[in-house]
């Protein structure tokens, strides 16, 4: 039953973003879909995987959405997805550039949560990239 609820899942949100979209184009119309494309995001990654195209397609118009509205948090959100699109095709230096910006995203909201995320994202990188000393770096 669980199964079944993640196949129904993403088309749901694409007919709510679908529906969405017929309303004027306001700011909180444009964070309802930043939302929903984070959760069809997650909910695709159930059943595509994360490393295929519908994943990265969603992230991809999250982050314009959030780059256009200036919510850092949900960028970050969104970027985070986008860096593990690429680790698991292991485009690695793509990945690398995507958790730079998480650590310029946490340091600038100076948030420890964000900051633990992105430092995660950075050394697991980092070492798979085979940067010993980044690795420590980003551990600290």
């Amino acid at each position: 039953m669980a199964q079944a609820a993640n196949k129904e899942a993403p088309a749901h949100f694409q007919k709510t973003l679908e529906l969405l979209g017929t309303l004027p184009e306001t700011r909180e119309r444009l964070l309802q879909e930043i939302a929903l494309q984070s959760a069809l995001g997650g909910a695709l990654i159930h059943v595509k995987r994360i490393a295929s195209q519908d994943v990265e397609r969603t992230y991809v118009r999250a982050r314009e959405l959030c780059e256009g509205v200036g919510d850092t948090r949900q960028l970050f959100l969104v970027e985070w997805g986008l860096c593990h699109v690429y680790l698991a095709r292991a485009e690695h230096l793509r990945a690398k550039e995507l958790a730079d910006g998480l650590l310029v995203l946490a340091e600038r909201e100076a948030d420890a949560g964000l900051l633990l995320q992105a430092h995660h994202a950075a050394w697991n990188i980092h070492n798979l990239l085979g940067e010993a000393a980044e690795v420590r770096a980003a551990s600290d």
